[in-house]
């Protein structure tokens, strides 16, 4: 007996390269068409999670007196946070309001000129004091202007300095100095 004749299909680098490009259009119809009929819940990428907020925090606790809003308020998001430990703890929350406007909160050892110029402007000018009546932090308040349009609050707290900074407005960033709580 024989060996079997070989197939009448002519392997050629022409054709290897067609079949690869008929499997590259199938596979871009699939995504494509999965992405038309797939439900894409509305969720801001840029917002950290509930348990993410609270975990930093505990580790931020361990070494600062750090503050925070309780909660996020409704409608914003907190896109970033960050602690760095001894020898220098420094604590950061960032946050988009509803409006998409930015308001941080710094806290460190570091003197309250120092912050302003890290986090509002070398060239920051200190307006009037500002009473914050309610929360944890109620007293006076410190407050600096930009040219750029920042707006920021000051205070020292347990010996670090808090700053409240943002485009938000000044309402808004004295809206969350006064939410600002240390438990």
């Amino acid at each position: 007996m024989s060996a079997p004749k070989p197939g009448r299909y002519q392997r050629s680098t022409p054709a290897l390269i067609g079949s690869l490009i008929v499997v590259l259009v199938g596979i871009a119809v699939f995504v494509g068409l999965r992405g038309l009929l797939r439900d894409n819940p509305d969720v801001d990428p840029r917002a950290l999670a509930p348990h993410e907020y609270a975990a930093v925090l505990e580790a931020a606790r361990a070494d600062l007196p750090a503050v925070a809003p309780r909660a996020v308020p409704e409608g914003w998001a907190a896109t970033s946070m960050r602690f760095a430990p001894a020898p220098t703890p420094r604590f950061h929350l960032g946050m988009l309001t509803d409006q998409d406007r930015y308001v941080g909160v710094e806290q460190s050892r570091a003197d309250v000129e120092r912050m302003v110029r890290t986090h509002v402007d070398k060239d920051a000018e200190q307006g009037d004091d500002v009473e914050i009546s309610d929360g944890e932090l109620a007293g006076t308040w410190q407050s600096w202007t930009d040219a750029g349009g920042d707006y920021a609050l000051t205070r020292t707290y347990r010996r670090t300095t808090v700053l409240v900074v943002g485009t938000a407005g000044e309402d808004t960033i004295a809206s969350v100095a006064t939410a600002l709580a240390a438990d």
